[in-house]
Formats: structure tokens, sequence, C-alpha cells
């Protein structure tokens, strides 16, 4: 019989099925909902697929040495991005890894794979002036200059689109 049936649950799991309010079921005894119940089978039925080992490290120590966030990505960009972004980080320093890190961007394994043939260097001088862009199209819009508005807008995003990101 399948264990992921509610009659399943019923007859071999629950000591005291009873529904709520709701109609959900859960079992008295316990307090466990049936859907509590089927969520403890996920791993089960559907194990995770996780980065290789070489990946996991790569991120640990760029998340230990600078503090960066996951990546975002499937699991083979994951596997080749987290490489690429340590062998990169590894050659700036702790500052300057910081700082390339901090821009959303660099959150994702396209970011890393689309850039692995560029310098970290040539990375971060590309973020500070698409930051540098960004701050100059704050101050246009303050200022409601609508023709620096669009001026810095299409640096920006030529800035952006360098790197693959459109």
């Amino acid at each position: 019989m399948d264990n992921t049936s509610l009659s399943f649950w019923l007859e071999h799991v629950a000591d005291i099925p009873e529904r709520d309010e709701n109609g959900l079921w859960y079992d008295l005894e316990t307090g466990i909902s049936f859907k509590t119940y089927l969520e403890s089978l996920e791993p089960e039925r559907s194990p995770r697929r996780s980065i290789s080992d070489d990946a996991a490290k790569a991120r640990k120590q760029v998340r230990d040495a600078y503090g960066a966030s996951a990546l975002t990505g499937s699991i083979r960009q994951k596997n080749w991005a987290e490489r690429i972004r340590l062998r990169m980080c590894s050659t700036l320093s702790i500052e300057d890894a910081k700082e390339l890190l901090e821009w959303n961007l660099t959150n994702s394994c396209k970011f890393w794979i689309e850039n692995r043939k560029s310098t970290a260097v040539e990375l971060l001088h590309v973020k500070r002036r698409a930051m540098e862009a960004g701050g100059l199209y704050f101050a246009a819009r303050n200022a409601n200059d609508s023709a620096a508005i669009e001026k810095y807008a299409n640096l920006y995003n030529s800035i952006t689109e360098s790197l693959g990101f459109k």
C-alpha cells in the first residue's frame, strides 16, 4: 500500500485521527497533521539534488572569507559558477572581493559563467562604473531631469548588458 495515501495514514499512522474545523486531518494524540506527515516523507519520495563536494567547498570558502550569498541557478550552473567565483575572488584583496560580492548581479551563476574569461579586477571596475551610473541616474531622477535620467539609465543598462544581463 502507498504510504502517501490518506487511507494508509488513517489505518497505520494516526492513532486518533480527527478533522479540524477546516476539514483537515490530524492525529489528536500527536497533533501531527496528514499534510505534515506527507511533508516528512518528501525526502524519500524525491531526493534533493545538491551541488558537488568541490562546489560546496568553494561556496563555503567564499562565504566564510567574504560573507557572500548563495548563488542562484541550476545545480549544474552552481557546480561551475562556485569554482569560478572562488578563483576570481581569491585574486582580489578581501575588501575588494567584498565590494564586488555586494553587487546583486554577483548572486547569479549566470554572472560568473558569462564573465569567466574576465579578470576579477575588470569585473570590479565594471561594478564601480555601474554604481556610479546608478548614482547619477538617481540624482537625475531627484532633480527631475528627464534627459539625464535617460542618459544614465542607458549607461547603466549598457554596462549590465556587457556582462550578459538584459
